[in-house]
């Protein structure tokens, strides 16, 4: 096994529990690459034959909308898994995906997993449990999108990121996640200037500075307040 992929190989919560020949399997028919920053990886409507992971990096996941608009889905860092449709149906991808900064992924041919979880249904069940419970989580989002202004949802989904990209900044944290307005407004479906005006709100109130492109949340207990109200 290459050394490239032992450590994700043991590592990865997907797989653990996988026998030797099985993780030997998947390593023989996986591939690591390399991308650089913004290249498109796939748009909506092309076949999905591989599953990815991502090792390093940022990729987000997003829908083509008129022109240069697009709603942006989601975004996944090292250790997430990217286009885990094809291990359950044949078909196409349903979003685009787009890599924001330089990443390194895992791609591994769906046949092989799907052989792996012929040979180990607990890994099959293992798989569709985290996506179903990744799936719930993403609708769980949408639905809190839909009944807050958009003040509410700039800091929801500051919130949101963080707990994936953040790290403790005092009684605050920043996202390390860098962001422009356009992302965040395609993130919570509002518009580049409604974002922007929201930005400046929270500004005012104390409870937000940018440093670059990188948000910081100031005293979260006012912030949790602010979402609760």
């Amino acid at each position: 096994m290459g050394k490239s992929k032992t450590g994700f190989f043991r590592n990865n919560a997907f797989l653990q529990g996988l026998k030797t020949h099985e993780l030997a399997l998947l390593d023989a028919r996986s591939k690591v690459i390399r991308v650089k920053s913004r290249q498109i990886l796939w748009n909506a409507g092309d076949p999905a034959e591989s599953v990815f992971w991502i090792r390093t990096g940022v990729v987000s996941l997003y829908r083509a909308g008129k022109g240069d608009r697009m709603t942006i889905i989601d975004f996944l860092t090292g250790g997430d898994v990217l286009a885990a449709e094809p291990f359950f149906l044949d078909g196409l991808h349903v979003v685009s995906a787009q890599t924001l900064v330089r990443c390194e992924l895992l791609r591994i041919e769906t046949t092989a997993l799907r052989e792996v979880a012929a040979q180990n249904p607990l890994f099959s069940a293992r798989f569709g449990t985290v996506l179903a419970k990744n799936s719930r989580f993403n609708a769980q989002w949408r639905t809190f999108l839909m009944h807050r202004s958009v003040k509410s949802r700039v800091v929801g989904a500051l919130l949101r990121l963080s707990g994936k990209f953040g790290t403790s900044q005092g009684d605050g944290v920043r996202l390390e996640l860098a962001l422009t307005h356009r992302q965040i407004a395609s993130y919570i479906g509002a518009t580049r200037e409604a974002v922007s005006v929201a930005i400046l709100q929270l500004k005012a109130e104390d409870l937000l500075h940018f440093e670059g492109k990188h948000a910081v949340l100031h005293d979260l207990k006012d912030v949790q307040e602010l979402l609760s109200s």
